[in-house]
């Protein structure tokens, strides 16, 4: 009886995993991860949605290996060019039409930012706050958040003690064609630590702006 009520449960939804072509420490991206994935590719001035095949294939870990060992993994992707990231389990997230808000494209963030950017007819401000520091590139303690319409959204928060991590705007648009902001950010609370996050406002519960559907966390040397 027990194990008749279990088999008619629908499985768990599988997160989305997200990641970059590049080379990565072993524990950062699986064998697994060959095949199918959706990318965001450059495409002329704008961006457009792709399908895309990735490999992942075994290569020295500058970092830690050993003359001998290839426990770094490479990713990269058959055809098409680089892409701005990969995503797999959101293809939801796929539509004919990319807009893209290039004054942000790659734009380091600072305690006292206070950016300010159209979507559509909608108003929005991503700002960086700091109790402490103002103005400086010291981002332990700030805080990111996104207003629009009356709502103020927290994104991230590092740490009192975070050590000198450093926060980009990666890309800014519309991903998922419905006229609202999406964002890629770098955050993380270590200067050696890069965290990819990826915001999407289709994914976005009641009184928030965005919401975070997937991220790809990494390490330096």
């Amino acid at each position: 009886m027990f194990a008749a009520v279990l088999g008619g449960l629908a499985p768990p939804a599988q997160q989305p995993r997200l990641i970059e072509s590049g080379i990565f420490h072993g524990d950062e991206v699986s064998d697994a991860d060959a095949g199918s994935w959706l990318g965001l590719f450059a495409d002329g001035n704008s961006y457009a949605w792709r399908d895309a095949v990735v490999d992942v294939k075994p290569v020295r870990d500058e970092a830690v290996d050993e003359p001998n060992q290839r426990t770094g993994r490479e990713v990269s992707v058959r055809r098409g060019g680089r892409p701005v990231f990969l995503v797999r389990g959101a293809d939801d997230l796929r539509v004919a039409s990319v807009d893209v808000f290039r004054e942000l494209e790659q734009r380091a963030l600072h305690n006292g930012d206070q950016l300010k950017l159209t979507m559509g007819s909608q108003q929005y401000e991503l700002r960086v706050t700091n109790s402490k520091r103002h103005g400086d590139d010291n981002m332990a303690g700030s805080s990111l958040e996104l207003m629009s319409n009356g709502i103020t959204q927290l994104l991230y928060s590092a740490p009192e003690n975070a050590n000198e991590p450093a926060w980009e705007v990666l890309w800014a648009g519309d991903l998922d064609g419905d006229g609202k902001l999406d964002l890629y950010l770098q955050l993380g609370d270590h200067y050696n630590v890069a965290e990819r996050i990826l915001f999407v406002s289709t994914k976005a519960a009641s009184g928030k702006l965005v919401e975070r559907v997937a991220a790809f966390r990494t390490l330096g040397c």
